[in-house]
């Protein structure tokens, strides 16, 4: 609507009225001991027709109603007089005009922007009425600092990672900006070449993916991004709670599931009728490994924690009773708590009857419990098996019993609550017999049955 005009080399663009109309600029103050300056066209004369040239915006000024804008032109760097010499001819630099404003003379108040690229493709300008500028409408320049280049082709295509199916209209999102996967799963696009893109990949019923590409290291023109998905196993918990004695289910029991080693819950549960407890885990993956701390209460029954590791195989449900006893037991005479509490057995050295570290941590348990239940009392029973003579494994289970039970006072339990005693091989729960000159029948596991120690409930009072 407006123009701009200038001399060809160094010298004052001025933006003014109407093509080839007239406009009325201020007079312009003259620099220190100026070399004769050419001097712009007189108000009312006609503006020369429009032709190129760059500059750059140096100062903007409001006069009346009329927009006038200053620019220092600078097309050839050995001539450094702001006015130069006499021009030759006036140009015009049509990606430079927008909308110029003659306030209260247009009727056009829409902004048109534009942006020029010089011929080295480094400098350039841009028309704006951003906030910081110092007129309604300014022309800015700019440089480009670094090459601007065509790009490269890529093809994403989303697939599962184990078996390599197709996963098509698979949503993805690279640098913030989101995108789809056609029906063939593939998405094409062209991206800039030197920079690294973020990737993350979201689709139901598969673990989030977050991958990135580089256009950097790759040297082909086109080249294909795969991004494999791993499907969610739909893992489970599955377990059953059940009274130790008459192996019925367990309603009212509260279950509690922390993480190790964070020891972060992430359950709470209290069984129902069936004494079922199932739980989907999310986020675990086929060779994730499960390490869970349990534990168990409920009124009337003896508090049960133990500890749960898993390695998951398979999808699916994980039966957490083959792994780990799920019973609790009723705190009452007769009852072993060895049965009702997580107790691993206690392991004694060959035909000794010191206590060792490992045992000691079991003999711990039996601590605590005595400790809660002040008016509990325990007969201590260590058997053996039947190798050897049983006059030796008498004497040798008599001494382990009394060690164990000498522990457990140590730490506090009045003596009169605990008491050791010696069965050797009196009370075998395997059918073996090995004395005198019968030779054993009975596997590792069968004789290792033998060897325990019992913590019988013999009074409550």
């Amino acid at each position: 609507y407006n123009v701009i005009m200038g001399w060809p080399r160094t010298g004052i663009i001025r933006i003014g009225g109407e093509t080839g109309g007239t406009f009325n600029p201020p007079s312009i103050p003259a620099p220190p001991t100026p070399p004769s300056p050419p001097s712009p066209p007189s108000p009312g004369s006609s503006i020369p027709t429009p032709g190129s040239i760059d500059g750059i915006l140096t100062d903007s000024i409001n006069f009346s109603n009329m927009v006038v804008e200053y620019f220092k032109i600078n097309l050839e760097s050995t001539v450094t007089n702001i006015y130069g010499e006499a021009p030759e001819k006036w140009y015009y630099p049509p990606a430079l005009v927008k909308c110029l404003i003659e306030r209260g003379v247009t009727t056009n108040t829409n902004d048109d922007f534009g942006v020029f690229l010089g011929e080295d493709n480094k400098i350039g300008y841009v028309s704006s009425n951003r906030k910081s500028g110092g007129m309604d409408d300014d022309i800015y320049n700019f440089e480009i600092l670094r090459e601007v280049k065509r790009g490269k082709e890529v093809l994403f295509i989303t697939k599962d990672k184990y078996n390599g199916e197709i996963l098509p209209n698979t949503k993805f999102t690279m640098n913030g900006n989101s995108f789809e996967t056609n029906e063939k799963g593939e998405y094409a696009t062209t991206v800039e070449e030197d920079v690294n893109y973020s990737l993350v990949v979201d689709k139901v019923d598969y673990f989030k993916l977050e991958d990135s590409v580089s256009t950097k290291t790759s040297t082909e023109d086109a080249f294909t991004k795969e991004l494999k998905l791993e499907k969610d196993p739909k893992v489970s918990l599955l377990a059953f709670i059940t009274d130790a004695k008459t192996n019925k289910a367990l309603d009212g029991v509260k279950i509690t599931i922390n993480e190790l080693p964070s020891k972060l819950e992430i359950d709470k549960y209290t069984t129902e009728a069936t004494g079922e407890y199932r739980k989907p885990i999310k986020g675990k993956k086929i060779g994730d490994k499960l390490r869970y701390f349990v534990s168990l209460e409920k009124d009337g029954y003896l508090t049960k924690t133990t500890t749960f590791v898993y390695e998951i195989k398979a999808p699916g449900e994980i039966k957490v009773n083959e792994s780990i006893n799920l019973s609790l037991g009723k705190v009452e005479v007769g009852m072993d708590l060895s049965k009702m509490i997580d107790m691993k057995p206690i392991y004694f050295d060959l035909g000794k009857s010191n206590i060792r570290w490992a045992a000691s941590v079991e003999l711990d348990k039996v601590v605590k419990v005595m400790t809660e239940y002040t008016n509990m009392y325990i007969q201590l029973g260590s058997h053996t098996d039947c190798r050897g003579a049983a006059a030796a494994n008498a004497k040798l289970s008599s001494a382990r019993a009394k060690s164990s039970a000498d522990y457990i006072v140590k730490k506090g339990i009045n003596k009169a609550r605990i008491v050791g005693k010696g069965y050797g091989e009196t009370k075998l729960l395997t059918g073996c017999n090995c004395e005198g000159n019968v030779k054993p029948i009975c596997s590792e596991d069968e004789h290792a049955k033998n060897r325990r120690t019992e913590f019988v409930i013999t009074k409550l009072k």
